[in-house]
């Protein structure tokens, strides 16, 4: 991001990359979209899905059920797989203890709910002791790295993606996520704000646990609005394809 801090060798980069005349015969792409960039800086994406795969239909998907939630990528400190562990227990407590003030029909089946990992990394031990720690393993799986077909579905039945990343350039993960219809719930990082649209297609984290948590229960109780950000983030992530992306190298030569 523009006004993120960063170390002095990468804003250096950036200055160098943004001078119209130090840079006049090169064209410099960046993920998202940006203000008051220069001339020579283009916007760009990453695609994963063809638009043969816009032809499948997306699971309907309820939100006053059993809720799936994700956490895809590296199981690495700079993901803090953790920290969506954390969320997810906390979303759990808070949610069962307001169950007998919610309309019945209306409140999701925590007790049937759960996190899925896909991925694999040096905090899977640590997060094998906090699932046991916190009796979690009926709730929570750890399925390491799988196939693309695989994920596909486990996007396609999921409610929420979590992905509380410290950095990022592209995140795949969320923009699949939203081809398939799940929320995303991440970190205002890189390009992550403009993809979710600061929110209309997905849920900002602070990293502030009770913030997070009372944010995430006002979306869950809200079933309606759960259904718009999904909608709104097919839309979105439907335009971004590999032809689309092939198409953009080939204009850029």
């Amino acid at each position: 991001a523009p006004k993120a801090k960063q170390p002095l060798s990468y804003r250096l980069q950036k200055w160098i990359l943004s001078n119209t005349f130090l840079t006049r015969n090169t064209k410099v792409l960046v993920y998202g979209d940006w203000p008051s960039q220069t001339k020579n800086i283009k916007s760009f994406f990453t695609a994963t899905y063809g638009e043969k795969m816009i032809k499948i239909k997306v699971p309907q998907r309820r939100w006053d059920g059993t809720l799936e939630f994700l956490f895809v990528g590296t199981l690495s400190p700079g993901k803090r797989p953790t920290y969506a562990l954390e969320l997810f227990r906390q979303l759990l407590k808070q949610l069962d203890s307001k169950k007998d003030k919610i309309p019945s029909g209306h409140h999701p089946k925590l007790r049937s709910s759960r996190l899925t990992y896909y991925g694999e990394g040096p905090e899977r031990k640590a997060l094998e002791e906090r699932i046991i720690q916190h009796g979690l393993q009926g709730s929570v799986r750890l399925m390491g790295n799988v196939d693309a077909d695989e994920l596909i579905k486990a996007y396609q039945n999921a409610h929420f993606l979590i992905l509380p990343s410290q950095s990022e350039g592209w995140p795949k993960a969320v923009a699949e996520a939203m081809f398939w219809g799940a929320i995303p719930l991440v970190t205002p990082i890189s390009c992550v704000p403009w993809m979710i649209d600061h929110g209309r297609k997905g849920q900002l984290l602070s990293l502030d646990i009770d913030r997070d948590t009372s944010a995430m229960i006002s979306l869950i109780e809200n079933p309606d609005l759960c259904n718009e950000k999904s909608e709104q983030g097919i839309k979105w992530a439907r335009q971004y394809t590999t032809e689309r992306f092939a198409h953009e190298i080939k204009q850029l030569f």
